[in-house]
Parts: structure tokens; C-alpha cells; sequence
């Protein structure tokens, strides 16, 4: 009976990975496409990212706000200062700063391959993390995906800055999510100071 339980937990906790996971895919992929075609069209990066961060602070103002910042404060201004600089305002500037250089499409697939890259780099760095044979295959099949996509751009210098560009975003973020783990980080006060002191 116990182990039918943990089956079913197990098997509904994959479902819902799988579902989120297509989520993200979705998100990413029209979130680029927007940004490029709002680009295109007299927008500039530091346009899309303060319109990304007004409606941000619109949502987490409020929270925080009933918290007394008191969820803030115990994070600290140097920890909140540094989260907010890697996945705060200088984030989606690069990747938009990137836009203006290289397709969409290139943004959508290196920005969240290095993410997970970079990610399982660090946390075996930092954390001393396992890593399991399949993971492993992963990560390798992913560094072969990213240096698929810089080959052709080689010869066109602008292309190639900007996927250097996206690389760096996947570097940020990634370096953003390990200093919360290993602070202990609270995730809602920490997105609040992200948003907050962009």
C-alpha cells in the first residue's frame, strides 16, 4: 500500500515537472520572439527591461510591504545588492543587448542550455553535488547543442557576440540560484529585493 502511494506521488510529481518544464519552454520561447519584434520596433532593451521590472514591482511592492521588508532586511543589502546584479536590471538588458545581434531562436535555446549548464557546473564546484550518469549525458549533450549553435556563427562577428551575450545571461542566473541556495535564501523576499532595487 506505502510503496502504490509513493508510486503514484512519484509519478504525479514527474507529470507535473514535464508540465512545467513545457511551461518554461513556452515562456521562454515567446518572451524572445516578443522582445526581439519589440526591438524591431523602436523599443529599446532598457525599455523592455524597465517595463519587465515596473510590472514586477507592481506585483511585489504589496508583498513586501505587508511583511514589513522584514524578510529583506534579514537577507542584507550586500546579499540583496548582489542577487539584484545578477538576475536583477543587468539580466534582461544583456539578453535583450543580445537581441539586437543574434536571432530569437538563438537566445531561446542558449539562454536556458547554459542556464542548466553553468548550474550543474557550479553546484558540483560549490556544493560538491553528484552527479548521476544520465545527468552527465545531459549536461555533455547540452555543451554539444551550444557549440552547435556558436559554429555556424563564427564567421559573423555580431552573431557571435550576442550568443556570447546570451552565454553570459546563462552564467548570471545560474550564479544567481547557487548564492540562494547557499545562503538560504527565502525565494519570495529575494525575488521582492531583485525586483525591488532594479
Amino acid at each position: 500500500m506505502g510503496d502504490s502511494v509513493a508510486s503514484e506521488r512519484d509519478s504525479g510529481s514527474t507529470t507535473l515537472a514535464i508540465f512545467a518544464g513545457l511551461t518554461m519552454i513556452g515562456i521562454y520561447a515567446i518572451q524572445f520572439v516578443a522582445a526581439r519584434f519589440s526591438l524591431r520596433e523602436h523599443l529599446t532593451a532598457t525599455d523592455l527591461a524597465v517595463l519587465r521590472f515596473g510590472g514586477a514591482a507592481v506585483v511585489f511592492l504589496p508583498i513586501a510591504w505587508r511583511g514589513g521588508f522584514a524578510g529583506m532586511r534579514a537577507l542584507g543589502w550586500r546579499r540583496a545588492l548582489a542577487l539584484a546584479a545578477l538576475a536583477g536590471l543587468p539580466y534582461p538588458l544583456i539578453i535583450n543587448w543580445g537581441l539586437t545581434y543574434a536571432p530569437a531562436a538563438n537566445a531561446a535555446a542558449l539562454c536556458p542550455a547554459s542556464i542548466v549548464f553553468f548550474s550543474f557546473l557550479l553546484s558540483r564546484i560549490v556544493f560538491h553535488d553528484g552527479a548521476s550518469r544520465q545527468r552527465t549525458i545531459g549536461v555533455l549533450a547540452i555543451i554539444a547543442g551550444l557549440f552547435l549553435f556558436l559554429a555556424p556563427a563564427r564567421g559573423t562577428g555580431s552573431v557571435l557576440f550576442g550568443d556570447m551575450l546570451f552565454i553570459g545571461s546563462g552564467l548570471m542566473f545560474s550564479t544567481y540560484a547557487v548564492l540562494v541556495r547557499r545562503w538560504h535564501a527565502d525565494p519570495v523576499p529575494a525575488t521582492a529585493a531583485v525586483v525591488l532595487l532594479s
